[in-house]
């Protein structure tokens, strides 16, 4: 699963990925396939919402919590023009897995509706499962490249 999230290898084997079944590159050693396991078990945990970390990311602004006109901005997901999530990297609204922007994709599947606290816990789960799976493929990368 890690090696399936690496930017480098999904860049390398693109073409291969659309057509058939991926190439797993064999790790040099047990210490590397090691390392590649527990970071891609993080990032099953983290893809699976059955684990994760608190982040910072505060819901403010007084007014109705309904989704109408998302938008990024300064640091800041408005989901109307009064309400946003604050101190979002721009790395987690952007950040594309398996072709979508978790982000953006889930504002979007709810666009109308009111979020309540469970809605707006959720999707601070999202934000911090972006963010650290930024940092892991980082990580993965590194790995990755050297095998």
């Amino acid at each position: 699963y890690a090696v399936l999230n690496s930017p480098t290898y999904r860049k390398k084997y693109k073409e291969f990925l659309t057509i058939e079944f991926p190439r797993i590159p064999i790790p040099k050693n047990q210490s590397d396939f090691d390392g590649l396991s527990l970071l891609g078990n993080r990032l099953r945990k983290l893809h699976t919402m059955s684990e994760w970390t608190p982040g910072n990311f505060s819901f403010v602004g007084e007014g109705s919590n309904v989704i109408n006109k998302y938008r990024f901005q300064d640091d800041r997901i408005y989901i109307n023009e009064d309400q946003y999530f604050s101190s979002v990297p721009e790395r987690a609204w952007s950040l594309f897995i398996g072709g979508y922007q978790p982000a953006q994709s889930w504002l979007k599947y709810h666009r109308g509706r009111a979020l309540g606290y469970k809605e707006i816990e959720h999707y601070q789960k999202i934000l911090n499962a972006m963010v650290e799976t930024y940092e892991l493929m980082g990580k993965i990368d590194k790995e990755v490249g050297s095998m």
